[in-house]
Formats: C-alpha cells, sequence, structure tokens
C-alpha cells in the first residue's frame, strides 16, 4: 500500500545549527530518500537515502543560508519545505568582571580570552555582582580594559552587550573599541564629535556608522546591545532600538 501525495506531509525547523525534519501520513514504507536544493523546486540532491528511520531525519553540518527539501518513499515526492538556516550562536568571551582584586578578568565562556585591566582599572561593585571602574582622572591614564590580539578573528554577524553606568560623559569615549590602528578596527562611543551615541567600522579607512538622535544617558545603569547580522548594523539601549543601518 502506497499513501498518496496529499497524505505525505513533511516539516522542518532549523535549532541548534541543524535542520530537523520530520513527517507523517505516509504508511508502510521501509525507507526514505531525502533531498535538498537551494532554489524553490529544485534541483534537488540526495542528501540520504535509505533512511530506516519513519519519523525524523536530521541534516547537519550546513552553512547559513536558504534550503529547500523534499522526502521520496515509494515513489512518491513530498510536499516542499523551505528552512532558513542562521549562523548559531556561539559564545565568542563572556567577561562577567565577578572578580574582586587583581587585574584578571577570567573570560566564562571557556574560550580562554581572559582581559586585563589597565591603568588603575579596579574591580566595583556593579549592576549585577561586580564591574569595572574606569577612572579617566588618574596619573597613569584612562583606565581600560584590554582583550586578546584578535579575539574576534573568527568572528561573522555578532552581538556585544555590556550594562554600562557613565558618570560623565566626554566625546569620544569608547564603550568598546577593537582593531588594528585607525584604519581598521569597530567601536561604539556613547557620544561622538556630535554628542550623539555612534556604532562605526572602519576598513582600510574607509568607514560606516550609524547614529542615533542623542547620546547615552548618564548616572544610571543602562544595557546596550550592538550587533552586525550581514551588512546591517544595530544597537539598542535598554532594550529599545536606537539606530540601525
Amino acid at each position: 500500500q502506497v499513501a498518496s501525495l496529499s497524505s505525505f506531509n513533511l516539516n522542518a525547523v532549523s535549532t541548534n545549527g541543524n535542520i530537523y525534519l520530520f513527517w507523517y501520513g505516509f504508511a508502510n514504507s521501509s525507507s526514505f530518500t531525502i533531498q535538498r536544493g537551494k532554489a524553490s523546486g529544485g534541483p534537488y540532491t540526495t542528501v540520504a537515502a535509505n533512511v530506516a528511520n519513519q519519523l525524523s531525519y536530521t541534516d547537519s553540518g550546513l552553512a547559513a543560508g536558504t534550503y529547500y527539501y523534499v522526502a521520496v518513499a515509494g515513489g512518491v515526492t513530498s510536499n516542499q519545505v523551505k528552512v532558513v538556516m542562521s549562523n548559531p550562536v556561539v559564545v565568542n568571551t563572556y567577561l562577567t568582571f565577578d572578580q574582586n582584586n587583581g587585574t584578571v578578568a577570567v573570560d566564562s565562556s571557556g574560550n580562554g580570552n581572559n582581559a586585563i585591566l589597565v591603568n588603575n582599572a579596579t574591580f566595583v561593585q556593579g549592576y549585577i555582582n561586580n564591574a569595572v571602574f574606569l577612572n579617566n582622572n588618574n596619573n597613569n591614564g584612562t583606565g581600560y580594559v584590554s582583550l586578546p590580539t584578535g579575539f574576534y578573528n573568527s568572528l561573522a554577524d555578532f552581538s556585544i552587550t555590556a550594562w554600562v553606568n557613565i558618570n560623565n560623559l566626554t566625546n569620544g569615549m569608547r564603550v568598546f573599541d577593537f582593531g588594528y590602528g585607525t584604519q581598521r578596527y569597530f567601536m561604539f562611543t556613547p557620544s561622538n564629535a556630535n554628542g550623539v551615541a555612534t556604532f562605526s567600522i572602519s576598513l582600510n579607512g574607509f568607514t560606516q556608522s550609524i547614529s542615533a538622535g542623542n547620546a547615552l544617558p548618564t548616572q544610571q545603569w543602562v544595557h546596550l546591545a550592538v550587533t552586525l547580522l550581514g551588512t546591517t548594523g544595530s544597537f539598542y539601549v535598554n532594550g529599545y532600538l536606537w539606530a540601525q543601518g
């Protein structure tokens, strides 16, 4: 007995870097063939033949992109399903700043990207447990936190988040500034030369920036999230979109 096409239903979801395919409504078939294409309607390439599991199949090791699937059994081809695969979310560096003393901020991601407190930067009480106080009024220069060279080299799309409490704004001050010199970098300033919050990326001297209508607020904790997705940059303050482009 072979089920009709209308009763052979293929479904799919993308999760944790894999595409999970599952189907129902097809009885009395001992195996299935899974086919994948990059355009709606094909052409399709067989990615798995003689799949004995009559319920599901997991397609893994795929790059980000859009994929189209059909399943074949008993000479019948299922409906086509479309799945958008995003890059899996991987934590590159996670600095809680929960140490109480010393000059090393431990990377809790497990990737070993420990940071160093420079110019009398110190651990203090923060919004959640501890934070780092960056003093720009000391004899050693402005305090900052230094991360390992090239820790971001494997990044494509990314998000950088932090709780920030600014005592006094200075135009050009940074929340982060990563790169190689003045020609290749990406940075966020809570107040640029025009007094507005700005996220900038520069490559070989060509700089693109997105700016909000005002600077970050002072004398209070605010949550900052800066993202790059493809060619679109965005930043959010306390969950609200401030700028995108």
